[in-house]
């Protein structure tokens, strides 16, 4: 008796033990992040999807537990993942991408488990262990796939209008104005803010803050990230740098970048033809196939044949 009393008080100290330590250790972790804050901004880009935005507080709060690799170092899904948040506008930093995915992953897990407790009567523990880990996994990716869903549209935009921008540029230099007046008559004409557009103001800032022409672009091109924009600025840095007519050369990026555009529009309209056929296949073929089945069925046996095959049969 006196054994399973002791045995009852210390599972209680235990308990008490337990707790008292998982409170520090909340305590301690939440100290340690806000210490690592103390020098971060603690705002999340107005540039930055809804998600992010909603989320902003636990996203500066535990962004600060991921740390940089060293310039050289990273490892690939890093790098991937830095050029498509350049790509896709949202001013995110890889960090604020791991924290969204930490925090929608837990709560992922804790909405899984709310659904399957309150939707899954009938299921198993097991059951409703999986559905909330793949409910969590689902919310996991999402942060993720955002920024390179983004960043695919938003650069296939930019290289369709590239083309454009050019020429409108080429032309307004023929007319007498310098390259960054030509840009600056550019946003003027356009009026719609594009993401080609915003780039350029962005040049346009650059430049009032006193970087080169040459220094500017670079800047930009880091930005997008888009091999079509990278031939432009190395040619007309060329340009620049060699004293040739710059409007020559961008002449020439125009039609280089248009005889791209056509051969990637001609690729797609050959792909559609073979792309076709899974539709036909699929919409046409089988139901035609079972209309001919079917009165095939209704002739044989108005005419008594299948009464006659089946006879045999026997």
């Amino acid at each position: 008796m006196n054994i399973s009393n002791a045995f009852q008080i210390d599972e209680v100290l235990l308990m008490y033990v337990l707790a008292f330590g998982g409170v520090v250790c909340a305590v301690w972790g939440f100290w340690g992040i806000m210490k690592r804050m103390e020098n971060t901004d603690g705002r999340i880009s107005s540039e930055a999807p809804p998600l992010y935005r909603l989320l902003a507080t636990p996203i500066s709060i535990f962004r600060s537990l991921f740390s940089s690799p060293e310039p050289g170092t990273e490892p690939q899904f890093y790098k991937r993942l830095d050029k498509a948040l350049r790509q896709s506008g949202f001013g995110l930093k890889v960090q604020e991408v791991f924290a969204a995915q930490a925090v929608c992953a837990a709560v992922g897990l804790l909405a899984g488990y709310w659904i399957v407790t309150i939707l899954g009567d009938s299921m198993s523990w097991k059951i409703k262990h999986q559905v909330a880990i793949a409910f969590a996994l689902l919310m996991w990716i999402l942060p993720y796939s955002m920024v390179f869903s983004a960043a695919k549209k938003r650069s296939q935009a930019i290289v369709k209008e590239l083309s454009f921008a050019v020429d409108l540029i080429v032309s307004s230099m023929d007319a007498g104005l310098d390259f960054v007046s030509a840009v600056r008559y550019l946003i003027e004409v356009v009026g719609v803010t594009t993401p080609l557009n915003a780039e350029f103001e962005l040049f346009l800032k650059d430049i009032s803050m006193g970087m080169t022409r040459i220094e500017a672009l670079s800047a930009m091109e880091k930005r997008m990230a888009i091999k079509e924009f990278s031939r432009f600025v190395a040619a007309v840095s060329f340009g620049m740098t060699s004293g040739s007519s710059i409007t020559d050369i961008m002449r020439v990026q125009v039609e280089e970048m248009l005889r791209v555009r056509f051969a990637i529009a001609e690729e797609k309209a050959e792909k559609t033809t073979s792309k076709m056929i899974y539709p036909l296949i699929f919409c046409m073929l089988i139901p035609l196939f079972i209309i001919i089945v079917t009165m095939l069925f209704l002739n044989l046996r108005d005419s008594g044949t299948l009464n006659i095959l089946h006879g045999m049969g026997k």
